[in-house]
């Protein structure tokens, strides 16, 4: 099952499958996200130059913030809803995935 995702800044568009392990990788790529939007590594790295002070800085507890985009993603884009499972994960957060 893929899930669809588009940078909020430059428009990027791309897909990725819901599985363990994405939502870590695309933290540590340097996505990151809030409420209903994303931003693509990119964007992140230059946020600084448009928003005066680093992503990170100005949104504390980053890695939370785009567990919960993210599971919204899944449970928003995954039609069966029986496909979609939770994991804990201690300081990351809880992310949702799908079966295949």
């Amino acid at each position: 099952m893929k899930i669809s995702y588009q940078c909020s800044n430059c428009g990027a568009h791309e897909q990725t499958s819901a599985g363990v392990g994405i939502p870590e990788g695309m933290f540590y790529l340097g996505y990151r996200a809030h409420g209903d939007v994303l931003y693509c590594p990119d964007c992140v790295e230059t946020w600084k130059e448009r928003n005066g002070a680093e992503y990170d800085e100005q949104y504390k507890d980053a890695q939370h913030l785009f567990s919960v985009w993210w599971n919204r993603q899944v449970q928003m884009q995954i039609t069966d809803k029986s496909k979609i499972r939770t994991y804990s994960r201690n300081y990351v957060g809880d992310f949702v995935e799908a079966e295949a």
